[in-house]
């Protein structure tokens, strides 16, 4: 008994205080923690211990936002007449940066209800796994926050899971906040019910954008040809100073003025969503 406890105390000692800490010299991750760690755990297996667990890290709450489900959130409180803004993210973008992207444009715009939908699991929004989460925000939300005017913004792959909602309004006989809405497609794939709306006359006060970016002398973003396509419903802009040697950068500066500081080229989508200072672009609003 007196062995196991000896074996016990040195397995304690030897776990790292932290998963693979920084060593301080290099700031490198700690390479020889992990050996130190399975060392130990063998010591124990043969002496017949088993080793204590570690339980996993609780997932860290999203302040201030309600979790809708299939990776969507809401913040703010029912405001009747104001202004709902519904950011669908692209893929590549998870929950927090979706959050964080959302909050900025909001914050931007002086919108107070918002919702985050985080990019979907496959580029081409095969799944369909955000389909509850579309209806949840459709016949539970929206009807709850009673707001005047909702602002959709869907960006890259994001568009597909805007389009699914989109598509709803018909398929659940909402047809009647169509005359509430602003949806605009930031470099993403064409939404054709979204067209279908728009080109309807008896459809008085929905609006309809296809936006994507230039930069003078430079890139454009990579789905500016199907933007174009949207033909007098496309909003083109002029990135001046974006600082892009790529389209992909471009692509990431429709979310962050500041993707090309990540990276020139094709700053990763994650990042530019994440970063914690964020400037979003808000010059295609049509909305003051």
């Amino acid at each position: 008994m007196k062995i196991k406890t000896a074996l016990i105390a040195l397995f304690l000692f030897a776990l790292p205080r932290a998963a693979f800490p920084v060593e301080k010299a290099e700031g490198k991750p700690c390479g020889s923690c992990a050996a130190k760690l399975a060392g130990s755990i063998s010591l124990l297996e043969k002496a017949g211990v088993k080793a204590p667990e570690t339980p996993p890290a609780p997932a860290a709450a999203a302040a201030g936002w309600e979790e809708l489900g299939d990776g969507a959130w809401f913040s703010g409180a029912p405001a009747p007449g104001g202004t709902l803004f519904i950011g669908y993210a692209g893929y590549g973008a998870d929950g927090a940066g979706a959050r964080n992207w959302v909050s900025a444009v909001a914050a931007a715009k002086g919108w107070g209800i918002m919702v985050a939908v985080a990019g979907p699991d496959k580029l081409y929004y095969e799944d369909n796994e955000k389909l509850e989460a579309n209806k949840r925000i459709l016949n539970e939300l929206i009807p709850r926050l009673a707001p005047g005017r909702i602002i959709i913004a869907a960006h890259s792959s994001g568009s597909f899971v805007s389009k699914e909602f989109m598509a709803l309004l018909e398929k659940l006989g909402r047809k009647d906040l169509l005359h509430k809405i602003s949806y605009y497609d930031l470099d993403g794939g064409p939404c054709g019910p979204c067209r279908k709306y728009a080109d309807d006359p008896g459809n008085s006060g929905f609006s309809f954008s296809c936006v994507s970016a230039s930069q003078p002398g430079g890139p454009a973003a990579p789905n500016i040809g199907s933007m174009k396509g949207c033909g007098k419903y496309y909003i083109g802009l002029e990135a001046e100073g974006a600082g892009c040697a790529g389209p992909w950068c471009l692509h990431g500066w429709l979310i962050n003025l500041g993707a090309s500081k990540l990276d020139a080229v094709r700053p990763k989508t994650r990042e530019y969503y994440l970063s914690p200072s964020l400037s979003p672009c808000v010059s295609y609003f049509k909305e003051n």
